[in-house]
């Protein structure tokens, strides 16, 4: 979400104007940054994967090839059998590997999370006490990033947590 929809969102929902200068401006952008550095990451573990995918299905589909010319019409039953043992190992092995990218993609959401935590807990710690208004933005603000993490991974179908 850009700045002016975001305080135009702001203030409709909370009749609250925010300006440029306002110190929660700050946590949006921090956020916008943060939710892109997760798009980059996720595109390129994704990019990985496909790349992996297509590296192993090529070799994969060039093995079963030479061998399938190999076999006579005599030992057809059997091979049938072999293709397909290996084919339910070839996609047992690409589940595993997807499962093992996703686990680490999970872990280092769940890590880049806290350190935005941890970030935005040291930003309130440095805010004026007098500014009560701010607590409310960043809890807000928050929710937001959240909401639109979910909902980035939702659309992704990749399992968050």
């Amino acid at each position: 979400m850009d700045r002016d929809n975001f305080k135009s969102e702001v203030a409709r929902k909370n009749n609250i104007i925010l300006d440029d200068d306002d110190p929660i401006m700050v946590i949006h952008t921090s956020n916008q940054m943060l939710l892109h550095k997760y798009e980059k990451g996720i595109e390129k573990n994704n990019e990985k994967q496909r790349e992996f995918i297509t590296e192993i299905s090529e070799k994969f589909n060039s093995s079963i090839k030479e061998t399938s010319i190999k076999w006579s019409d005599e030992t057809r039953e059997t091979s049938e059998k072999i293709i397909s043992v290996t084919l339910d190992a070839g996609r047992k092995a690409i589940r595993e590997e997807i499962e093992k990218g996703e686990k680490e993609l999970r872990t280092l959401m769940r890590e880049q999370l806290g350190n935005l935590i941890s970030e935005r807990e040291k930003f309130i710690k440095k805010q004026d006490k007098n500014h009560s208004y701010v607590i409310p933005c960043l809890i807000f603000s928050s929710g937001l990033l959240l909401g639109a993490l979910a909902e980035y991974i939702a659309l992704r179908g990749v399992p968050f947590l």
